[in-house]
C-alpha cells in the first residue's frame, strides 16, 4: 500500500477572478479595483532585449519575494521573467523548454532545485508570478494561488553560471533564449510574503515606500528605475522599451485552480 499526494492544475475555461473564495480568503473588491487600466510596461522582443539591475543589490537577503505582471507572446526556450543573485544563490522564473509551463530554480553549488507548474500558461495573456526565494524556500505563485513548493533537485555543474541581475534574460549563457513579451510592477520584497499578501498587493500601483520593499520597477517613468529610495535603477539594453499597455482588472482574471489531495492504492 503507497500514498502520494495529486496536485492537480487546471485553468478553469470561465474567468475565476482572485478573490475567489473556493480558492482562498481574498481582499474586498474595492481594494483589488484600485489598479488603472493602461500602464507603462516594459517590452522585450526576445533578441537581445532585456534589463539589467545593479550586481549584489539582493545579496544581503537570506529570504526574498519576487513578483511581478508578466506576459509572454512567445515561449522561447527557457526565456526568464527573471534571473537574480539573492544571498549566496541565484534563482529565477522561466518558461520551461518552448512549453507554457511555469518553472522556479535555484542554482547552486553543483546542484539545481526546481518547481513546476505544468501547462498553466498562455501566450498573449498576462499573468501575476511571485516566488518565495531562499536556501530552504522555493515557492511559487500565479495570479496569487500557491501551485507548488514539490521541489525537484538535479545535480549538475553550475560553474558557468554568472552572477548577474536581469529581467528578461538568463545567467545560463549560450544555453537560454531572451524573453518576448511584456512585464510590469516589478518588485522584490524582503523575506516571504504570504498568499494573502500577495493577493491583496497585486493590483495595486505601488509607491515604493512600503515597508520591507527592496526595489520596485514599474516603468512609469518610460525607463527600468527603481522607485524606492535604494536606487536600484536598471539599465533597457538592446531594443528593450517602454510601452502603454491595458493588464487585467480583477474581475478579468483567469486564474488556476489547485485540488490537493491523497490517493491511496489498497
Amino acid at each position: 500500500q503507497f500514498s502520494y499526494l495529486l496536485a492537480v492544475l487546471c485553468l478553469i475555461a470561465g474567468t475565476v477572478s482572485a478573490q475567489n473564495p473556493a480558492l482562498a480568503p481574498a481582499p474586498a473588491l474595492s481594494t483589488l479595483n484600485s489598479q488603472l487600466s493602461t500602464n507603462q510596461v516594459l517590452e522585450l522582443d526576445g533578441k537581445g532585449s532585456y534589463v539589467e539591475l545593479p550586481p549584489d543589490i539582493f545579496t544581503n537577503l537570506t529570504v526574498a519575494t519576487v513578483e511581478g505582471w508578466v506576459r509572454w507572446d512567445q515561449f522561447r526556450t527557457h526565456s526568464r521573467f527573471f534571473d537574480f543573485r539573492v544571498g549566496e544563490q541565484t534563482f529565477n522564473v522561466q518558461n520551461r523548454l518552448r512549453d507554457p509551463n511555469l518553472w522556479l530554480e535555484r542554482d547552486s553549488q553543483g546542484m539545481m532545485d526546481n518547481v513546476e507548474a505544468p501547462g498553466v500558461l498562455a501566450v498573449g495573456r498576462w499573468s501575476h508570478v511571485a516566488a518565495v526565494l531562499g536556501p530552504e524556500r522555493l515557492e511559487l505563485y500565479l495570479d496569487g494561488v500557491l501551485l507548488s513548493t514539490n521541489l525537484v533537485r538535479t545535480y549538475l555543474s553550475t560553474a558557468a553560471v554568472e552572477k548577474r541581475n536581469y529581467l528578461g534574460r538568463s545567467n545560463w549563457k549560450g544555453v537560454d533564449e531572451d524573453f518576448g513579451g511584456q512585464m510590469d510592477e516589478v518588485r522584490v520584497w524582503r523575506g516571504e510574503r504570504t498568499a494573502t499578501q500577495i493577493r491583496e498587493f497585486m493590483f495595486q500601483h505601488l509607491t515604493g515606500a512600503e515597508p520591507g520593499l527592496v526595489g520596485l520597477w514599474n516603468f512609469t517613468d518610460g525607463a527600468a528605475r527603481d522607485a524606492t529610495t535604494n536606487q536600484h535603477h536598471g539599465k533597457l539594453l538592446g531594443n528593450a522599451k517602454v510601452v502603454e499597455a491595458r493588464r487585467p482588472t480583477a474581475s478579468e482574471l483567469t486564474s488556476p485552480a489547485v485540488v490537493h489531495g491523497t490517493v491511496t492504492d489498497p
